[in-house]
């Protein structure tokens, strides 16, 4: 029986050896794992944004290429600031068109807008003004100095020709009610002095009841200490209210604006 046994499992080992050698080994490749390299810091700043060259607008207009460079995005700023940049930008070129299409005789150069003034005007022609303007808008500012540039060439071509055209109607007494509204008239030369009409227009309320008439005068008188170089247009009316009963109370003047023009 121990002998059976024995000569057993020498037959299973035999067999099983050979199964074992019976068999096909098969080897599966490895996958090359693909390592991710470490980007440097200068690698990393061209991957966040590369320098770009200067653009065709930059080289044709300085001031882009002087705001970009200072750090002032006007594509990327806050929406409120946007709506402002949009504001002044628009009213920009109106003045701008308007300027550029002025024509001798036309009793007005541009457009006001606040104040009775044009403030964009002013900024384009005098040094101090736009500093004044510069100031008010701070960092938005450069988004709207290229129009402002703009405005200037425009200026200085079509402004030396807007002069007063008209009111030659002289009257001492009312005249002398005109300077007096002019409180630095002293430091001018007047050029020329006069009224529009000799006929009176009238103003009523919304009963169609007079409240007051009036004429326009002008003032045009040269300031050599001012940094513009332009002379100035003062509009000044002359009043009187209405007393009752078809009369009229004394003459008074009222200061309306003053505007740059030409001398």
């Amino acid at each position: 029986m121990k002998t059976k046994l024995i000569l057993f499992s020498a037959l299973f080992l035999l067999c099983s050896a050979h199964e074992a050698h019976s068999q096909f080994t098969i080897t599966i490749p490895k996958v090359p794992v693909i390592k991710k390299e470490k980007a440097t810091p200068a690698e990393n700043k061209s991957i966040r944004g590369q320098e770009s060259p200067q653009s065709s607008t930059e080289q044709q207009n300085p001031s882009v290429a002087a705001t970009r460079q200072s750090g002032n995005d006007c594509s990327s700023m806050a929406t409120i600031d946007k709506a402002r940049v949009e504001h002044f930008s628009e009213n920009i070129k109106i003045t701008i068109d308007q300027a550029r299409a002025y024509t001798v005789g036309r009793n007005w150069f541009v457009r006001d807008f606040n104040d009775s003034r044009n403030e964009y005007l002013w900024a384009a022609i005098s040094p101090s003004r736009r500093k004044e303007f510069s100031d008010r808008l701070e960092n938005l500012y450069p988004c709207v100095e290229p129009l402002i540039n703009e405005l200037a060439v425009v200026a200085k071509k079509n402004l030396p020709t807007f002069k007063p055209t008209g009111f030659t109607i002289r009257n001492p007494a009312e005249e002398a009610l005109m300077r007096g509204q002019v409180n630095d008239l002293s430091k001018a030369k007047v050029l020329k002095i006069g009224l529009g009409s000799t006929t009176w227009s009238i103003e009523k309320n919304s009963l169609d009841i007079p409240t007051r008439r009036y004429k326009h005068g002008l003032v045009w008188a040269n300031y050599p200490e001012y940094d513009d170089g332009y002379c100035r247009i003062i509009w000044v009316n002359i009043l009187q209210d209405y007393a009752g009963g078809g009369t009229w109370g004394d003459s008074y003047g009222m200061f309306i604006k003053s505007e740059p023009a030409g001398c």
